[in-house]
C-alpha cells in the first residue's frame, strides 16, 4: 500500500516555494484541521521551509516570522482541539 501523505510532507518537499510565497507579502495559510497533531507539524514544517529556503537564520528566527505572519493576518487556524492543546 501507498505511504500516507499528509500537508506538512508537501510543504517540506516544496519548502523554497512555500518559503517564497511566505515571505513575499503575498502568501496566506489557512491551517484547518486536528490543533493536537496536524495544526503543530505544519506549523513547524512551514518554519523549517524558511529556514531550508535561507529566509530565517534558525528554527527561532522562523518562528518568530511565523509570528509575524499571525498578526498581519497571512496564517490563519481554524482548529478543532482546545486551543490549549495547540502549541506553536
Amino acid at each position: 500500500p501507498d505511504a500516507k501523505v499528509y500537508v506538512q510532507h508537501l510543504v517540506k518537499e516544496d519548502a523554497r516555494k512555500v518559503a517564497q510565497l511566505l515571505s513575499d507579502g503575498v502568501g496566506r495559510v489557512y491551517v484547518c484541521g486536528d490543533g493536537a497533531n496536524m495544526a503543530r507539524d505544519v506549523h513547524h514544517a512551514l518554519a523549517e521551509s524558511l529556514v531550508v529556503a535561507g529566509k530565517a537564520a534558525d528554527e527561532g528566527a522562523a518562528l518568530a516570522a511565523l509570528e509575524v505572519l499571525k498578526k498581519d493576518g497571512r496564517l490563519l487556524h481554524d482548529i478543532w482541539s482546545p486551543i490549549d492543546e495547540y502549541e506553536d
